[in-house]
C-alpha cells in the first residue's frame, strides 16, 4: 500500500514488538539467574499484567487526551528509560527485588493504551475505507506476527552470547528507534474538532454495539483457550510424547508461521469477502479445528493442528481489528480499543494462571476438553455478534458528535413531505409565534437540532381561516391548478404555518363565498 506514513509505521511495529520480545525473555531469566526463585520469577511477570487491570480503562483516557501517536512515542521513551535503569541498577549490583517490580510495574502502564494507538494511527492514516482498512490492520497484524515468531529465539541466542544486561540494552535501543521513527517518520493526524470525553464513554460504546460486545467476549474466551493450550504445550511433550522438547519449539513456530501467513492472505481476501462474514466464518472453523485435540493426538497431528489453527487466527485478527475501527467513533477509538486490549489481555492472563492449575489438578485430557468448549462458546458467540451486526446496531455514544458532520436544518429531508416538495426553496416562518420557537424537552432545556414547528390545536381554526383569506386574496379556483411565479412568490411571502403537513399543501381548498 502507498499510503504515506503506514511503512514507517510497520517498521517501527516490528521494531518496538522485537524490543518488547527481548525484554519479555530477557527479564525473568535475569530473576532466575540472580534468586534462583521461580516464585519472583512469577511476580515479575504478574507485575507486567496487573496495571493492564487496574489502569487499562483510566490509561485509555490518557491516551485519549495526549493523542495515540504522541503516547507511543511517550511510552517507547519510557520503556527505553525503564529499561535502562533495571539493566544498570543489576549490574551495579543495586536492583532490589521491590524496586525490580515497580519499574515492571510502570512498563506494563502503558500496554493496553499502546496497542489502541495503533490501531488508531492506521484509522487515521488510512481513513474509513473498509477495504484498505482491513488491509493495512492485516499487514499491521503481519508485521506483529514475525517480531513474535523471530523475537524469543533472537533472545535466547543474544543471551547466550552476551549476557542478560546487554540484551536488555539493546531492547531499550529498540524502543528508542521506535520512538524516532514514529517522530520522523509518521505524521501527526489532523486534529478534529470533539466534545469531552470520560473513560466511562468506551464502555458506553462497546455496550451500545452488540457485535463488538458479543466479539469482545468471544475473543476474551478463545484467549483463554490459546493461553490454556500454549502453557500445557509443555505439559504434552512431558506426558504424551516422551519428553521430546522439540516439539514445543516446533509447535509454536509452527503457530507464528501459520499466523503469519494468514495475515498476509488476509491483504487479499478483504478484497473479495465482506469483513464481518470473513471474520466469523474463520473463527468458526478455528473453533471446530480444535475439536481435533481430542483424539489421541502425536506430535506431527499437534503441530499440524497448530499451523492451520495459526492461519485462521491471522487470517481474522486483521479484519477484525478494521470492523473494530469503523464501527468505534474517532473521538471515542482510544477509550473503547484500550478497553477491548486490557479485557482480552487480562483473560489471556487468566487463561495462563488457570491453565497451569488445570492440567496439575484435573490432568491434560479434562483442561484439553474445556479448552475446546471455551473455543466453541467463542465461535457461536462471533456468530451472534455477526448476526446482530447485520440486523443493525444503534448509533455508538459520541457518534453524533464525532462521525457526523455539522448540518444545516434545511440540508435534511423533512418526514412527510414528497419529492416534489422537497425540492422547493425553504419557506421563511413566522419566528414571532411562540408555537413555532425550539421545543423544550424535561426540565424546560431548550433542545438543539432541526427547527420544526409544532402544530397548536387550540389555534387551528384561525390558521385555516387565514390561509381560506390567503388563497381568497390570490383568486384561486376551486380545481387544482398549479400557481404561477407571481402565486408562488406571494405565497412564500405569507409564509405557510404548517411546512411539514403534506396532505394540506397537496389538497385543494374551495373559496369561501365571501370571496367569489
Amino acid at each position: 500500500m502507498s499510503t504515506p506514513g503506514l511503512r514507517p509505521l510497520l517498521t517501527a511495529e516490528v521494531v518496538a514488538t522485537t524490543g518488547a520480545e527481548l525484554a519479555l525473555v530477557a527479564l525473568p531469566w535475569l530473576v532466575l539467574t540472580s534468586t534462583g526463585s521461580p516464585a519472583r520469577m512469577s511476580w515479575v511477570l504478574a507485575a507486567q499484567v496487573l496495571p493492564i487491570a487496574l489502569l487499562g480503562v483510566v490509561s485509555g483516557g490518557w491516551a485519549a487526551r495526549v493523542g495515540p501517536r504522541r503516547w507511543m512515542i511517550g511510552a517507547d521513551l519510557s520503556r527505553a528509560g525503564l529499561v535502562t535503569a533495571i539493566a544498570t541498577l543489576h549490574s551495579l549490583d543495586l536492583l532490589a527485588f521491590p524496586v525490580l517490580l515497580a519499574l515492571v510495574f510502570a512498563i506494563g502502564v502503558g500496554t493496553a493504551p499502546y496497542l489502541a494507538a495503533q490501531q488508531t494511527i492506521v484509522a487515521d492514516l488510512i481513513g474509513t475505507d473498509e477495504i484498505a482498512l482491513g488491509r493495512a490492520t492485516s499487514l499491521l497484524q503481519g508485521a506483529v506476527r514475525t517480531a513474535l515468531l523471530a523475537g524469543p529465539p533472537l533472545a535466547a541466542a543474544l543471551i547466550t552470547l552476551f549476557g542478560t544486561p546487554s540484551v536488555l540494552y539493546l531492547a531499550a535501543a529498540a524502543h528508542l528507534t521506535t520512538a524516532a521513527i514514529l517522530w520522523r517518520r509518521v505524521p501527526a493526524p489532523v486534529p478534529r474538532p470533539t466534545a469531552p470525553t470520560k473513560p466511562a464513554d468506551g464502555w458506553r460504546c462497546l455496550r451500545a454495539d452488540r457485535l463488538l460486545l458479543c466479539w469482545t467476549a468471544a475473543t476474551v474466551l478463545t484467549e483463554m483457550a490459546w493461553q490454556t493450550l500454549f502453557v500445557g504445550i509443555p505439559v504434552l511433550a512431558a506426558t504424551r510424547f516422551g519428553g521430546d522438547v522439540t516439539v514445543v519449539g516446533a509447535a509454536l513456530s509452527a503457530f507464528g508461521g501459520g499466523a503469519l501467513v494468514g495475515s498476509l492472505a488476509a491483504t487479499r481476501a478483504v478484497r473479495r469477502y465482506p469483513l464481518i462474514p470473513l471474520t466469523t466464518t474463520g473463527k468458526l472453523a478455528q473453533a471446530l479445528l480444535f475439536g481435533v485435540l481430542l483424539i489421541d493426538l502425536t506430535p506431527t497431528l499437534l503441530i499440524a493442528c497448530l499451523g492451520v489453527a495459526g492461519v485462521f487466527n491471522g487470517l481474522t485478527n486483521g479484519p477484525a481489528g478494521a470492523v473494530q475501527l469503523t464501527r468505534v467513533p474517532p473521538g471515542l477509538r482510544t477509550h473503547t480499543l484500550s478497553l477491548i486490549s486490557a479485557i482480552i489481555l487480562v483473560g489471556g492472563m487468566l487463561g495462563l494462571v488457570a491453565g497451569g492449575v488445570a492440567y496439575a489438578a484435573l490432568g491434560d485430557r479434562t483442561t484439553i476438553v474445556g479448552m475446546v468448549a471455551l473455543q466453541l462458546l467463542g465461535g457461536a458467540l462471533f456468530v451472534l455478534g455477526s448476526r446482530s451486526g447485520r440486523r443493525g446496531v444503534p448509533p455508538a455514544v459520541g457518534d453524533e458528535v464525532h462521525h457526523q458532520p455539522d448540518r444545516e436544518p434545511d440540508d435534511e429531508p423533512q418526514p412527510g413531505l414528497d419529492l416534489e416538495e422537497r425540492d422547493q426553496p425553504p419557506r421563511e416562518h413566522h419566528t414571532h409565534d411562540r408555537h413555532h420557537r425550539h421545543p423544550r424537552g424535561p426540565g424546560g432545556a431548550r433542545q438543539v437540532g432541526p427547527l420544526v414547528p409544532q402544530h397548536d390545536h387550540r389555534h387551528a381554526h384561525h390558521d385555516e381561516r387565514q390561509q381560506d383569506a390567503d388563497v381568497g386574496q390570490l383568486g384561486r379556483l376551486p380545481d387544482r391548478q398549479e400557481p404561477d411565479d407571481h402565486r408562488r412568490r406571494a405565497t412564500q411571502q405569507q409564509g405557510d404555518p404548517q411546512p411539514c403537513s403534506s396532505r394540506r399543501s397537496r389538497t385543494p381548498r374551495r373559496t369561501p363565498w365571501r370571496h367569489r
